[in-house]
This record gives C-alpha cells, structure tokens and sequence, in this order.
C-alpha cells in the first residue's frame, strides 16, 4: 500500500460510515417490518431473526444466525487480538513481565499474553451473568475510547514536534465530542457494572503508580488504595445488611453472616481506616514530633533535631508496628475467608433490590467477590510492607 500512514486511517474510516450505513438500513428494515406485535417482538432474543423470517421464511432465520455466528466470531477475534496488544505493549515498555513479550515463531502471537487474556476471558464468561458481562465490558470500553480521544488532544499540544501524516478531522472538537459521548454512555450503564469498572480502573491506574514509585510513593499509593476499598466495603456492607437476601445451605448460618460475620468487616474496615492514618503519619514521627514538643531534653543536637531513643522505647515501637503489620494480614485472610464462603455458595446473595433496580446473585456475587478481593489484597498488601519496613528500620536501629 502507497503512503499506509495516510491511507490506513481512510481505509478504518470509510469502513466505520460503511459499516454505519449498514447498521441503520437493517434498522430501518427492522423498524419497517415489526408490523403490530411489538410487544412480542420486544421480547424476542433474536430480533433481527425473527424479522428476516417473517421476509424471507426459515432460509431468513438460518441466514441471520449464520450472520450471527460470524460477527461475534469476528468481535471476538478483534478483543482478543487487541487486548493481547496491549499487554505485549505493557511488556515492551517493562510495566509487566517480559515473558509477555514471548512470540510464537510461526504465527507471530504472543503466547503468554493470548494465554492469559483468554483466560480471564473464560473467568468473566463462566462466573458472571452474561448481560452484566456485556455492560462490564462496555464501561470499559467507552471508558477507555474516552481517554485515547481526550490523550490525542493532550498529545498534539504537548508534543508538537511530532511527525503526524494523518491528521484528525475537525480537530480538537471532534476528539472532544467522542470522547465526552464515549464517557456519557459510559455512565448510562448500570451501576453494578459502573462499580465494577471504576474498580477495574483504580487497580490498574494504582498498579501502574506503583511501578513508577519510589518506596514512600508505594506506601501512599497503597494506603490511598486502602482508604477507598474501605469506603467502597462500607457501602458494600450497608447494602448486604440492608437490601440483600442472604441465603446459606447450612441452617443458621445466614444469621451467623449478617449478625457476626459483616460486623467483623466492620471492625476490620474501622482498624483500616486508623492504618490509613499511620500510614500517612508513621508512629515514630509521632513520638519524635511528641518529644520535640514536651520533652526537647531528649534532643542530642540543639536545633539539630537529631533525636536518639532508648533501646526499649525503639522496641516498642517496631513492635506495635509488626503487631498492626500482623493485624492487617489476619484482616486479610479473614477477607478472604468470606469470599470463599460467597464462592462456594455456603452463602449465597439471593438478589439485592436498590429501589427500582434488581441485582440477580450471579451479579451480586461477582461485585461482592470483587469489592473484597480489592479489600482483601489492599490490607494483604500493607501489612507484608508494614513488617517489611519495620524490620529493615530495626536492622538500622531507627
């Protein structure tokens, strides 16, 4: 192909008004077509079937499934294709592991990223319903058409030295338009996918802070990462105990779950909130800025401000620091204690009823596993570094 810098964005856009235009002739056939049973139509799963085989008889509804099958053959290969893109993208520039970089000679795909965005293709396909799936994947889909457009604006302004053979029509406002439409619907979804997204996003904008942060920025990162999936716990729990019918295959045990066990994360989500402090403000700077303020005899250098401790005072403070370490691992693994109940159906979330809007279990399910394991790996997380941090300061004696 002549000149593919230029011609490729034509050819993807003469291909979009195409496609566009096919689209709204099959709708206008569709709409032309319905005749007076709507309300039959509109319960149809298989619309546009139904209309080719009122037109065309059974030959119509063999073709439309046919035409079926190949379009979400064709959506599925271009998802995958493009979600292994992004993750052989994240091993070149070193924000995943290398292996992701791993290509097969002969067919040029990389192995491990197409092995592991199959996989949780798989995940999301077998453990949630599959319209909460769709409404997931479409968040995130506007979610990120939205920032490609609002970067490219951001791109042409900051690096304008760049060499742009293509340049977007209409520029800035279309990119503008799009991506504030894309975010519009984005927010037209429902709200447990809406929750579920923006989870999504949190993770995968505090995993990449993390790789780019020195120690006191991770420990920030994840006590900010902490503070949020504790208050996103605590809606979490409101709803349960309030508008969600919580069933167990052992008797009694549902009343042990709503009595007992949510006020366990309740307690684990109020001793949280207080490491989210101590993360910000570390105990020793506590006691140092204490003892610049009352007790300025224990200061070894005048204005210097160089403080020394006794031995035993150090002590106690690595270990209050191991003991909260500790407790946010046994946090954790009482977090995950409860996902296991949830996943193996010892206890199950019958439906949650918000106002007009109903939540099947197979939904409330999914959000609750995934509102805990963020909470769960977040407090994990901390206390690992919290242990970590207190025993290299202890080595140091500071």
């Amino acid at each position: 192909m002549k000149n593919p810098s230029k011609n490729i964005p034509r050819v993807n856009i003469i291909a979009i008004v195409i496609t566009l235009l096919l689209y709204l002739l099959i709708t206008f056939v569709v709409l032309v077509n319905i005749g007076n049973d709507i309300e039959d139509i509109s319960q149809s799963v298989v619309l546009l079937a139904d209309i080719l085989n009122k037109i065309l008889g059974p030959f119509g509804f063999i073709l439309m499934g046919i035409a079926a099958i190949i379009s979400t053959l064709i959506a599925m290969n271009a998802a995958l294709g493009s979600a292994v893109s992004i993750l052989f993208a994240l091993a070149r520039d070193n924000y995943v592991s290398k292996r992701l970089k791993k290509v097969n000679k002969k067919t040029g795909m990389p192995i491990y990223a197409l092995i592991i965005t199959g996989f949780l293709s798989l995940l999301i396909t077998v453990f949630t319903d599959l319209g909460f799936a769709a409404e997931m994947t479409s968040f995130i889909f506007f979610f990120g058409l939205a920032f490609i457009n609002f970067g490219a604006v951001m791109l042409r302004n900051k690096r304008k030295e760049l060499d742009r053979p293509f340049k977007a029509p209409f520029f800035p406002y279309l990119p503008i338009l799009v991506g504030s439409m894309c975010l519009i619907f984005a927010f037209t979804l429902s709200m447990a996918a809406i929750l579920l997204g923006v989870i999504i996003f949190i993770i995968g904008i505090s995993y990449y802070v993390l790789t780019i942060a020195d120690r006191n920025s991770i420990v920030l990162t994840i006590s900010g990462l902490k503070f949020l999936s504790t208050c996103v716990l605590g809606v979490f729990i409101w709803i349960i105990a309030n508008f969600a019918i919580i069933n167990s295959t052992i008797d009694g045990f549902n009343v042990i779950f709503r009595e007992i066990i949510l006020r366990i994360l309740i307690y684990i989500g109020i001793f949280t909130f207080g490491t989210v402090l101590l993360d910000v403000i570390p105990l020793r700077e506590m006691v140092y800025y204490y003892i610049k303020k009352v007790n300025r005899d224990m200061i070894a250098i005048g204005d210097g401000r160089i403080i020394e401790l006794k031995e035993s005072r150090l002590k106690l403070i690595h270990n209050v620091n191991y003991i909260i370490g500790i407790l946010q691992l046994i946090g954790g693994l009482f977090v995950f204690f409860v996902i296991g109940l949830i996943s193996t159906d010892i206890i199950t979330l019958e439906q949650i009823l918000l106002g007009n809007t109903l939540i099947s279990q197979q939904t409330a399910e999914s959000l609750s596993i995934t509102v805990l394991t963020l909470f769960g790996i977040a407090i994990s997380v901390s206390g690992i570094l919290q242990l970590y941090i207190s025993l290299e300061l202890l080595r140091l004696r500071i």
